[in-house]
């Protein structure tokens, strides 16, 4: 069988200098491929990922917390979606259907969640049976702690290996530097649990002090990117590096991958994040890339092409491309990196920055004129901004 390896970019752009490491670590084509590429819907909303449920419908999600089968050229709206807690790189994200779906209707889905306390949120797993065009039976089967009031590295991809486990990834959450390397807290890691949420017996952290008992493997950024190795049975993982250093993994139970003690990348603002590249104890990637390709989901494919996630060929209209996600320039969301970068300004309104809209003490969205860009860049130097529509500028704080 010969290997074909999809990469999925956010926004996908191809590069002829991309320089890629390991070069010979992952099989290449030689030569072109011969494809065609036929488009069967479209919207202006973020399309997170999608399923086949058979050759004539189509069930995919939308980032902002809505759900839709797409039956030939028919639209439904599903109900009995979970409540979405739609910030940054968060809301409704990946879909994954049982198995057995053909005989049960069961499906899997990731989103973000709010705690109960409005202090942020995290990851949560949760499973539901598919009755026409209505969601029944919703069950949470996991929920990530230590939420974060950070909109990036919610992770979030699903899959089921052939054993009946199913594997998801939390990204570390927007806090490096806690995360990944504790057993205790989520984030930063691929979990393993059964279909109904339990714990596998041979987990390998389960009885151990102090440890999640669903980890699976650890020391991970931002896992946007799995798949089952159908010869192998092995799960293979991309994630999003920093500026450099994005990854293809083979995850190996109980191990370490090395965020953010080891990486090939930098900071956003080309400072160093750790000097070691390598380190006794910790997995190297399969494959690298610098500079970053910004990869989302991937498969392998044999003799036929069945992608169960999106090809963004450029943002919507009125979005703009920044890091990892398209952001509406008029509705960023800035509060809490902002302020973790500058901890003497307490009000961001006295500094009289843009058009500025405020929720319940919190600042839901910042519109900068380009007078503003001098003071911001007086404040933070790390700060990345993009020419938005109408002369605006969209602007996000580099983690």
């Amino acid at each position: 069988m010969k290997f074909f390896l999809i990469v999925i970019l956010i926004p996908v752009i191809i590069n002829t200098n991309v320089f890629a490491q390991k070069k010979n670590a992952v099989a290449t084509v030689a030569g072109s491929v011969d494809y065609n590429i036929e488009k069967i819907y479209s919207n202006d909303k973020i399309i997170w990922s999608f399923e086949f449920i058979n050759e004539k419908t189509i069930i995919f999600t939308e980032k902002k917390g809505k759900m839709y089968l797409l039956i030939d050229d028919n639209i439904q709206e599903i109900t009995g979606v979970p409540e979405i807690y739609f910030m940054g790189q968060g809301g409704l994200m990946d879909i994954e259907l049982h198995p057995k779906f053909k005989e049960n209707n069961i499906i899997f889905l990731s989103f973000a969640e709010s705690s109960s306390d409005n202090e942020g949120g995290n990851t949560a797993i949760m499973s539901a049976i598919l009755d026409q065009n209505k969601l029944i039976n919703s069950k949470i089967l996991y929920r990530g702690k230590e939420n974060s009031t950070k909109g990036q590295h919610w992770g979030s991809r699903l899959q089921f290996d052939k054993d009946g486990f199913l594997y998801f990834t939390i990204g570390d959450r927007g806090n490096r530097n806690l995360n990944p390397q504790d057993l205790s807290r989520d984030g930063g890691k691929v979990y393993r649990i059964n279909e109904d949420g339990s714990i596998p017996k041979d987990n390998p952290f389960v009885n151990h002090d102090n440890s999640i008992d669903a980890i699976y493997s650890y020391g991970h950024r931002n896992p946007q990117g799995i798949f089952l190795h159908p010869e192998s049975g092995m799960i293979w993982t991309n994630e999003h590096g920093p500026k450099g250093g994005d990854e293809i993994n083979i995850i190996k139970k109980g191990k370490n991958y090395g965020w953010p003690k080891i990486t090939y990348g930098k900071n956003y603002n080309g400072s160093i994040i750790t000097d070691l590249k390598e380190f006794s104890g910790m997995e190297q990637p399969l494959y690298y890339w610098i500079p970053s390709i910004a990869p989302s989901c991937f498969e392998y494919i044999g003799d036929q092409y069945n992608p169960d996630c999106i090809i963004w060929t450029s943002c919507p209209d009125s979005y703009v491309a920044i890091n990892e996600t398209c952001y509406y320039n008029t509705d960023l969301q800035v509060l809490s990196d902002f302020l973790s970068v500058n901890p003497d300004i307490t009000d961001i309104k006295s500094l009289q920055l843009g058009e500025q809209i405020w929720v319940e003490g919190r600042l839901k969205s910042l519109n900068l004129e380009e007078s503003d860009i001098s003071i911001i860049f007086s404040l933070l130097n790390s700060i990345n901004f993009i020419p938005g529509n109408k002369g605006r500028y969209a602007f996000f704080l580099s983690s």
